[in-house]
């Protein structure tokens, strides 16, 4: 699932994720033996609902969920979605990030 991500696939979880799904989503952790490096990240399909903390250090990729979420959110925010039936989130420091490259 993590090397789908990282070539900027597309992944699906079939039910509830439970807490912090999308953990770090986009970053190369350094205290698993990474280089702490951001990384490209793909789109995490959650068909069911989300407990809290979802997208807690994410800083690249979408999450798409079709079933409530728990707040508080992590680093992410909800924006318009453009898959049918799925709310939306992306990661607020890549939204800046390429606000500021512009």
């Amino acid at each position: 699932m993590i090397d789908e991500l990282r070539k900027g696939g597309r992944c699906a979880d079939f039910g509830n994720a439970g807490k912090r799904p999308g953990y770090s989503m986009g970053v190369d952790l350094k205290h698993l033996g990474g280089t702490g490096a951001t990384e490209k990240a793909g789109k995490l399909y959650i068909d069911g609902s989300v407990s809290s903390e979802m997208g807690m250090g994410m800083v690249s990729g979408t999450i798409y969920v079709k079933g409530s979420v728990e707040e508080p959110l992590g680093n992410v925010v909800e924006v318009v979605s453009d898959e049918a039936g799925f709310r939306k989130f992306r990661s607020i420091t890549d939204i800046l990030w390429r606000t500021c490259q512009r």
